[in-house]
């Protein structure tokens, strides 16, 4: 039986399969999450983006240079804004550009250095403790150094007092190279991290999997191949606050988003792994 989940990810994967050239069907036959994604990032979809002034893509005066709204598709309802994030040292958020032929004619979202856009609101959907959890993400590291060097974060979430700025965030890791990246999730010193320095090459699009099963086992999988296995000591200990898209509060980052969906496989059961 196909559920709802695997048509939408079907669709999804021809859309990215677009983007960069592999076969789509090696992609889902890798893995199909059950259930519907609790974030979904389009930056095909005009509808969820917004300018300061409140336009979409495609009508009158629209600035592209200015985005300060890009709205979750999934049913949790993150909105992510302009302006409310970010601390002194480096600086206060600003807002990324809407580039509507980043890829093969599809759009994407270009977040530079101190670009971010964070939710207001925190409502719950996302990976929490140690909640196995699947990331997808299409873009690319961008051809500029970010920090460090060649540090690009595109997806965090978990600021509190206890675990600082963030216990669950994606990057790309440079390792001091603004040109070759590995992939790297942070869990705050839980850290999964492919040993591949050169996986990722800035300026190239690619289709990034990563997942966590509850315990203390991720993978890495690039275009529909895996990448790495790596392993932890503990499970982790997410929590749900200061999500955020582009840069961490306190860096910088340099790269191009054209769509992000993370599924949280605590909730939704078990992955179908049919072809």
């Amino acid at each position: 039986m196909t559920t709802k989940g695997q048509v939408m990810l079907k669709q999804i994967f021809s859309l990215v399969a677009a983007v960069v050239a592999v076969n789509a069907m090696a992609i889902s036959a890798h893995a199909q999450p059950a259930g519907t994604p609790v974030l979904w990032l389009d930056a095909s979809d005009a509808s969820t983006i917004q300018d300061s002034a409140g336009v979409n893509p495609g009508g009158g005066g629209f600035n592209p240079a200015d985005i300060q709204q890009w709205s979750d598709k999934s049913d949790s309802g993150y909105v992510f804004q302009g302006g409310i994030g970010g601390k002194a040292a480096p600086g206060l958020d600003t807002n990324p550009t809407w580039n509507g032929s980043s890829q093969n004619g599809l759009p994407g979202i270009e977040f530079r250095r101190l670009n971010g856009l964070q939710d207001a609101g925190n409502p719950a959907g996302l990976p929490v403790g140690a909640d196995a959890r699947r990331v997808f993400f299409t873009g690319r590291a961008a051809d500029t150094a970010g920090t460090g060097g060649g540090i690009h974060q595109y997806f965090s979430y978990g600021a509190d007092s206890t675990n600082g700025d963030w216990n669950n965030m994606f990057f790309f890791d440079g390792g001091g190279s603004s040109t070759a990246f590995r992939n790297y999730f942070s869990g705050k010193n839980l850290d999964l991290v492919s040993p591949n320095a050169d996986s990722v090459t800035a300026g190239t699009p690619v289709i990034i999997e990563f997942s966590y099963d509850g315990d203390k086992q991720g993978e890495w999988y690039i275009n529909g191949v895996l990448d790495s296995s790596p392993t932890i000591d503990t499970p982790l200990i997410t929590t749900l606050t200061t999500v955020r898209v582009g840069r961490e509060g306190g860096q910088q980052s340099d790269v191009d988003i054209l769509e992000l969906l993370v599924y949280n496989e605590a909730n939704n059961g078990t992955a179908d792994r049919e072809a």
